[in-house]
């Protein structure tokens, strides 16, 4: 029996060995394991970093030809305005300005700037003419119109 005693102790002895053995190897591993979590996780760092700076990079390359397109937009639109307006003065004839027709004075009418002439007042030339003291003063509105516009302005 005291075999056994040493059999079964030395038994224990080595499943303790390698129990401790295999707890130690696991430890290892373990370390292993979180050292290369931690190198991974510096690179992950680096990596948002330069996709940080590639994205701010990317926002400024784009606003610039945004701003690039409008002023190409813009130059645009004020050519083609530019154009139509050409256009539109090419299409539209030249104007002269018409002659003035002579003035025809109505017979009824012709007594009345000589009247006027001479001093009479509008209601008396509108007796005597049997013509209405209106009409008579818009033909003097007219001759002094006509007078005003042929007088040369110095």
């Amino acid at each position: 029996m005291g075999y056994v005693a040493l059999l079964l102790g030395l038994l224990l002895a080595v499943m303790t060995f390698a129990w401790m053995n295999r707890r130690s190897t696991e430890v290892e591993q373990l370390k292993a394991e979180r050292a290369r979590l931690e190198e991974l996780l510096e690179e992950c760092v680096l990596v948002r970093g330069d996709l940080e700076s590639m994205l701010s990079e990317l926002n400024r390359q784009s606003e610039e030809l945004v701003k690039k397109l409008e002023r190409q937009a813009q130059m645009e639109r004020r050519s083609r305005t530019e154009n139509a307006q050409s256009v539109a003065v090419e299409k539209i004839p030249t104007i002269t300005p018409a002659k003035a027709a002579p003035l025809v004075i109505p017979e009824r009418y012709r007594g009345v700037s000589q009247m006027l002439d001479k001093g009479f007042e509008a209601k008396e030339i509108a007796e005597d003419l049997q013509i209405g003291v209106g009409e008579i003063q818009l033909l003097l509105n007219l001759k002094n119109r006509v007078i005003r516009e042929k007088t040369p302005v110095n």
